[in-house]
């Protein structure tokens, strides 16, 4: 009689080891420093595209080219966004409430040579209550420039 089969010796299936989640695989090493560098670059443009100085600065640039505004309208403007400019940064309860004197001297604060209360920005008591007013307006709007490039980035 032939040999009888021998029974086959199978060994059990041996399955990996469960995947484990450290240390994780290498595309999300490259994930992390990605989403922390997009993190820091939306702060970054969100706090320059929205600076109270750098959106008045574009203002006062728009209102200085506008040719087809009159030189009281323009003064007017001036006022108008020096006061906003104030209340943005400064809070309205120290702002809102200076008028006259009191407003060019706030103005003046910060600056040596006080132009506000004592020069070219004592245009803006009278000006823009006046519907003829003619003058040569570039010196005031250097001096709100140059008022406006000091301004604080942040509410005190």
């Amino acid at each position: 009689m032939p040999d009888s089969p021998q029974p086959l010796h199978i060994e059990d299936i041996h399955l990996p080891a469960p995947i484990g989640v450290w240390p994780p695989a290498p595309g999300w090493w490259l994930l992390l420093p990605a989403l922390v560098l997009l993190g820091a670059m939306a702060y970054w443009l969100r706090k320059r595209r929205f600076s109270p100085r750098r959106l008045a600065l574009y203002q006062l640039d728009t209102l200085e080219k506008a040719a087809a505004m009159s030189d009281s309208d323009k003064v007017k403007g001036i006022s108008v966004l020096l006061r906003r400019a104030c209340i943005t940064v400064y809070g309205r309860p120290e702002t809102a409430r200076l008028t006259g004197e009191a407003w060019l001297e706030f103005l003046d604060q910060g600056l040596k040579d006080r132009p506000f209360s004592q020069s070219i920005g004592r245009v803006l008591l009278d000006a823009p209550y006046q519907p003829d007013f003619q003058g040569d307006l570039a010196p005031l709007f250097r001096l709100c420039r140059r008022w406006l490039k000091q301004l604080p980035t942040a509410r005190s």
